[in-house]
């Protein structure tokens, strides 16, 4: 059999490294690492021996790398620090691929506020919690919708908390989109929360996918206040921070944007540009393209 080549290797696993270190010397290419997840944080509550061993990996192979791509600013700062060297750092986010996509900006009496997910789990470091006790605790007519597949048993949780917080008729449980239409499937709601709960640096650095979701689908976002969240929060002014865990604080925001419906507007008009200018994968990858077609000349 004809012994395989290729121009680049791009892994996104800190598992992978040491194959495509390897890989990388037998065929000459160029080696990039997408770091999804920040490793390091990422394990730092794991058993010593899997910490000893992304740390022991990352400082042995990731000098074999010529690129590393990760999801937010503060993230690369990070890995800058760690990985000291003559690398090329590219920010390259979970944004969607262009689309033409309709955005309704229809308003309606009572907000809707959504969250999705691959999976409902009424009380976890995903937050789903604190937007439940926040709804709870609204002044101003809401509804919250929950996105996602769910077990029988955490259906049965999600029952019970809602009874105990007394907004049965507030929240409706919808089954998750096809991974093809999660953006589509969130268009008709105003309001994009994460309720996200940061146990490890690898949750308070990166950036979840359903931020760049709720924004292509023209929403204001909600989001505690962790570095990598705010980072596009605060960059493109499409919503606002609360801070993390504070289910008051998430609850007055709430209702400030069901009071001002122009604030809401005019986050709502920032996500739509921002996704159509912006946040696409395309325009993202685009810097990691150049570098490959210059690479390619020398």
């Amino acid at each position: 059999m004809k012994k395989a080549t290729y121009d680049y290797i791009l892994i996104h696993l800190v598992d992978t490294l040491p194959l495509a270190a390897r890989l990388k010397e037998s065929t000459n290419a160029r080696l990039i690492f997408d770091c999804q997840e920040y490793f390091n944080g990422q394990y730092e509550t794991e058993a010593q021996f899997k910490r000893n061993w992304v740390s022991l990996t990352q400082t042995r192979f990731v000098p074999e790398t010529d690129v590393i791509l990760g999801t937010t600013n503060v993230m690369l700062n990070r890995l800058r620090r760690e990985f000291l060297g003559p690398r090329t750092f590219f920010r390259v986010r979970n944004v969607p691929m262009k689309k033409e996509r309709k955005v309704s900006l229809e308003e309606v009496e009572t907000l809707r506020i959504v969250w999705h997910g691959l999976t409902v789990i009424p009380k976890n470091t995903r937050g789903v919690h604190i937007l439940l006790e926040a709804v709870a605790q609204c002044n101003t007519p809401v509804r919250l919708f929950l996105q996602g597949s769910i077990t029988d048993d955490d259906r049965k949780r999600l029952e019970q908390m809602e009874k105990d917080l007394g907004i049965v008729d507030k929240v409706v449980l919808l089954p998750p989109a096809h991974p093809d239409a999660i953006v589509e499937s969130l268009s008709n709601y105003d309001i994009g929360a994460a309720g996200e709960l940061a146990t490890q640096d690898n949750q308070r650095l990166t950036s979840s996918n359903k931020l760049f979701e709720f924004i292509s689908a023209g929403l204001a976002v909600l989001a505690p206040d962790l570095p990598g969240l705010a980072e596009t929060i605060n960059e493109y002014k499409v919503g606002l921070l609360y801070q993390q865990g504070n289910i008051k604080d998430l609850a007055e925001k709430i209702d400030m944007l069901n009071a001002d419906r122009a604030l809401l507007h005019q986050f709502r008009m920032a996500s739509k540009m921002a996704a159509e200018s912006e946040l696409y994968w395309e325009k993202d990858f685009g810097n990691v393209w150049e570098w490959m077609e210059l690479s390619e000349s020398i």
